[in-house]
């Protein structure tokens, strides 16, 4: 199955891309499509703090750091 998702998250991120205004919310959106079928909670910022690396109240300046970096 996972195999099947990141076929179509390949697809749909690249049809996309030529067209999509590159950020925050379309990261989101993008993040929501990809991984909607599998989590309930794609495409939203979390709240609560997990033992990951970035806290939750910077997350959403991390992401437009990387919505902002230009195409290569």
């Amino acid at each position: 199955m996972d195999d099947v998702n990141q076929l179509f998250a390949t697809r749909d991120a690249t049809a996309l891309r030529k067209n999509a205004r590159f950020n925050f919310d379309w990261l989101l959106g993008l993040y929501r499509d990809m991984l909607g079928s599998i989590w309930s909670w794609a495409g939203e910022i979390r709240s609560t703090e997990k033992n990951i690396p970035v806290s939750p109240n910077i997350i959403a300046a991390k992401l437009g750091v990387i919505a902002m970096q230009p195409d290569k």
